[in-house]
């Protein structure tokens, strides 16, 4: 992105440029405001968005029900391999399907899900994958731990040599190259994880079976045993959770309107975040500015909105409408993911009700004093 300044008599016209094309144009003495803009939305095959992870030359990975798809920072697919390769099973599967992903320095792992119909039977896996897309290694985690009921992976996350999984009340630690190290009980669905090289901690947010409350538990890294319960108490169930590199973890749930912070030692709240819907994703920036997305509904309108963070709990921007209102309930729009590069660009994948993967990807305008 570039910037100049033109001179109307006294007054300054400041311009922001991307790719010679015209993103932003001041009034007058404004100067370039705090805010972003949009870059490209592409939407791609009929697949709703589950996940969504990037690597150290900022491209896009998104798992999209039967696919993962490899994208680069122009929206173009470099390219898309089927989950079922992911699993060498003879069975014959009526859908095999991604749920959670991450990206390593050198691969992608995937938790994946199949059904079979004919038995009524669902098996889970986890899959490592090469960055040109095809597979490493694949485990079937029920044959491993040999938890019939506990092995639907929710949400993933790592540190610098191990990952975890939160499952429906389990929460496992693998090596990087998939062998189980630990397992320990989660009380509830562990429906989002999160943790940090540096962290001695791993976080899980929770919802019970009936959608209905949560909670979020702490475990040791050292000892997944060792358990503490953090004061969340808004009685609305967890839908992200994220813990940034400077000890403050962010809780995002379906209650409309707030976003929970924690201090990640002491497990004490530290502030509340007003926002407009409930809150479908959080992630940081190289800066550890925190990003969330939100959706909310008023009658039959649909509202996708999202915000910007700096890492003290400051309002950088928000409420800035991705789509506007849209009465036909037919086309909206829904955030799923979002995720920023190593340039802070913002990435966010949608489904409407027709479950397009539709990928919008927005640059950060900064503000100069």
């Amino acid at each position: 992105m570039t910037l100049s300044n033109i001179f109307f008599g006294k007054k300054v016209v400041q311009q922001a440029y991307l790719n010679n094309a015209l993103i932003y144009q001041s009034k007058g003495w404004e100067t370039l405001p705090s805010t972003c803009s949009e870059v490209w939305t592409k939407t791609y095959d009929n697949y709703m968005p589950t996940a969504i992870g990037k690597d150290s030359q900022d491209n896009i990975y998104v798992g999209a029900a039967d696919f993962l798809y490899k994208i680069d920072t122009e929206g173009r697919v470099i390219w898309k391999t089927e989950s079922l390769s992911f699993d060498k099973d003879s069975l014959s599967w009526d859908y095999y399907r991604i749920r959670s992903l991450l990206v390593s320095t050198d691969c992608i792992y995937c938790s994946v899900y199949g059904y079979q119909a004919l038995n009524d039977i669902y098996k889970f896996n986890i899959a490592k994958v090469a960055t040109d897309g095809t597979l490493i290694k694949s485990i079937n985690l029920s044959a491993i731990t040999s938890d019939t009921n506990d092995d639907w992976v929710f949400d993933m996350t790592k540190d610098a040599s191990n990952m975890y999984f939160s499952t429906n009340s389990m929460l496992f630690k693998f090596d990087l190259n998939l062998n189980l190290l630990a397992k320990a009980y989660i009380p509830y669905a562990g429906f989002s994880v999160t943790t940090t090289d540096t962290s001695k901690y791993v976080f899980v947010g929770t919802r019970d079976n009936q959608y209905n409350s949560g909670y979020v538990y702490r475990y040791d890294k050292s000892d997944l045993g060792n358990r503490f319960k953090i004061p969340y108490n808004t009685g609305f169930w967890v839908t992200s959770i994220k813990l940034a590199f400077n000890d403050i973890l962010y809780v995002g749930s379906v209650q409309k309107g707030f976003i929970n912070t924690y201090d990640a030692e002491s497990g004490k709240a530290i502030a509340t975040i007003n926002c407009n819907g409930f809150c479908s994703a959080i992630c940081t920036d190289y800066q550890e500015n925190v990003y969330f997305a939100f959706y909310h509904a008023v009658n039959s309108d649909r509202y996708t909105t999202y915000a910007k963070y700096s890492s003290d709990g400051t309002c950088i921007w928000d409420n800035l409408l991705i789509d506007t209102t849209n009465t036909s309930i037919s086309v909206y729009y829904r955030p799923t993911q979002i995720i920023t590069d190593s340039k802070g660009n913002i990435y966010i994948t949608y489904y409407n009700t027709n479950s397009y993967l539709t990928i919008k990807k927005f640059i950060n305008l900064v503000k100069e004093n």
